[in-house]
């Protein structure tokens, strides 16, 4: 691993590291706000690592949803990783290990900064260092925030949810899939809230979402 690879994947990352800490100062506040200790929130992005899963899962255990539900809502989200990580390490010359460490630090911003990069394993890990690094700080300094709150409806907070997710729309291209995608899921998730226990509708909305984009 090169000390020069690693610079130029934390020089690239470097433009997008304020709004990492913006995410992550949103995140630790709604977590903090809504019930989660801040020990807990920082804890979960350092290991998860993903705004998206950790959304979906704190939205599931605000409403008591099971634990299994959130892994399985989590999962459902992330699996989209298993192609970009494909196409990170396609044309690496590391060995086997060094490419699967590589995507351990991988985020969608990390992966398209680096894109130009051929044999981008090392530029990989040195991009993913800086998005985990801002996304973890901001998340401890949210909950810091998070703790003068109360609760996370009384200024709006509540309103995080679906707005990042409608963000996280919006930055997908073609928009219209991903509009038509997230239609059903939505429908769905509505259908399944009378009939089903907390955390079960947002899994099952991921996971039709899914379906439908990869048929579509």
């Amino acid at each position: 691993m090169t000390r020069e690879r690693l610079w130029l994947g934390a020089r690239l990352m470097a433009p997008l590291a304020p709004s990492s800490v913006l995410d992550g100062i949103l995140f630790g506040a709604v977590a903090v706000a809504s019930g989660m200790t801040p020990g807990v929130a920082i804890l979960l992005s350092a290991a998860a690592f993903s705004g998206s899963a950790q959304y979906a899962t704190l939205a599931i255990f605000r409403e008591h949803g099971s634990v299994g539900a959130a892994i399985l809502a989590a999962v459902a989200l992330n699996v989209r990783y298993l192609a970009i990580s494909a196409t990170a390490v396609a044309n690496s010359t590391a060995s086997r290990w060094r490419r699967a460490a590589s995507c351990l630090l991988l985020t969608d911003e990390s992966w398209a900064v680096t894109s130009h990069i051929e044999d981008r394993g090392d530029s990989l890990v040195g991009a993913g260092l800086v998005d985990w690094l801002t996304w973890t700080v901001g998340t401890a300094v949210g909950t810091l925030v998070g703790v003068h709150v109360g609760t996370s409806n009384q200024f709006g907070l509540d309103a995080a949810f679906p707005a990042i997710f409608a963000w996280l729309l919006l930055s997908k291209k073609p928009w219209r899939s991903a509009a038509a995608a997230a239609i059903v899921g939505a429908l769905v998730a509505v259908a399944l809230v009378p009939i089903s226990p907390p955390g079960v509708p947002v899994l099952g909305a991921g996971i039709v979402a899914i379906v439908w984009g990869l048929i579509r």
